[in-house]
């Protein structure tokens, strides 16, 4: 599943950005943005790598999947959007408000010690059973968007 969105701000709408895919990008996942051509018309997003010493700053969750040069949507992550996202083991709310990071490559939640830029969320709770292996989660170390 990656990320899903769970809860919107306000009044429920939910912004969309339009990019070009700088390599392929699946849906669900956390891109960050990259260094594009000179001149074009849309900026472009990279998947993110993950891993507890990541140095990307997050930037939104891909809306569906996209191929490299293809434009993609992207649902900017912002303060107070709430999302689901799979974990690594079985969650259960101890471990709300622990150092929590995006395992590299398939950036599911994994709970242990990361660098600052390697800790991408914050864990509100978690949905479901524990063996469902969803948490709840808000997003920092992001561009500020």
């Amino acid at each position: 599943m990656a990320f899903k969105l769970s809860k919107g701000v306000g009044n429920g709408d939910v912004p969309l950005e339009y990019f070009v895919a700088s390599g392929a990008i699946a849906e669900g996942m956390p891109v960050a943005l990259a260094a594009g051509t000179s001149g074009a018309d849309k900026g472009k997003v990279v998947q993110l790598s993950g891993g507890a010493n990541a140095t990307e700053l997050l930037y939104g969750i891909a809306a569906h999947a996209a191929v490299d040069t293809a434009e993609v949507t992207i649902i900017p992550a912002l303060a107070g959007l709430v999302w689901e996202a799979d974990a690594v083991a079985n969650t259960n709310v101890t471990s709300v408000a622990a150092d929590n990071y995006l395992t590299a490559t398939t950036c599911t939640i994994t709970v242990g010690t990361s660098t600052n830029q390697g800790c991408k969320c914050v864990i509100l709770g978690k949905k479901g059973a524990a063996a469902d292996k969803i948490y709840l989660v808000r997003f920092k170390n992001t561009l500020g968007v």
